[in-house]
């Protein structure tokens, strides 16, 4: 039984219908029960596409159906005073060089105009700058298998989605 409400019960409702076959999952629905944050807030991290493919969701499905878009990091603007904005964005920049971390290399020759932004040698954030979204190639050798990506959802329309995904995996719900 999960006593609860929302996202997060509908999210362990569909992972243990999915994984746990032969074990009756309850959500016992609680409208007392206070969000969650994941409730209030649109923002997956990658780690949801790893969440969804274990549990054989539809990437694309779902996202026709709760209204989401990609994301490749967060913009920070105003973070610190007299600081640029500042892209944060999913994924590794830039090379490993000589065993060190590109950091490292990057950080010597940031005074260097030739050098670029940080941001410059991550490849997500070279897409959202551009605007643009292709998903992470398998192939290793490429800077384009080397970053991540979460989507911005709404939070009411994915739990929905994730309650009829759990009903139909065999999860039942009651009102408490």
């Amino acid at each position: 039984a999960i006593i609860g409400r929302g996202l997060v019960a509908w999210a362990a409702a569909a992972a243990f219908a999915a994984r746990l076959r032969g074990v009756e999952v309850t959500v016992i629905e609680d409208p007392a029960a206070p969000p969650s944050m994941a409730d209030l807030v649109g923002i997956a991290t990658p780690s949801i596409a790893d969440f969804h493919h274990d549990l054989r969701i539809d990437e694309r499905a779902l996202m026709r159906g709760v209204d989401s878009v990609f994301r490749l990091g967060a913009r920070f603007t105003g973070w610190n005073a007299g600081l640029p904005a500042y892209l944060h964005t999913y994924g590794e920049h830039g090379e490993v060089i000589a065993g060190a971390s590109f950091h490292h290399h990057w950080l010597r020759l940031r005074g260097d105009k030739d050098a670029g932004g940080f941001e410059d040698y991550s490849p997500a954030s070279v897409l959202a700058r551009a605007g643009r979204f292709v998903h992470p190639e398998d192939d290793g050798a490429s800077p384009l298998a080397r970053f991540g990506y979460g989507l911005h959802l709404d939070p009411a329309q994915y739990a929905a989605w994730l309650r009829a995904y759990g009903l139909h995996l065999g999860a039942t719900a009651h009102h408490g």
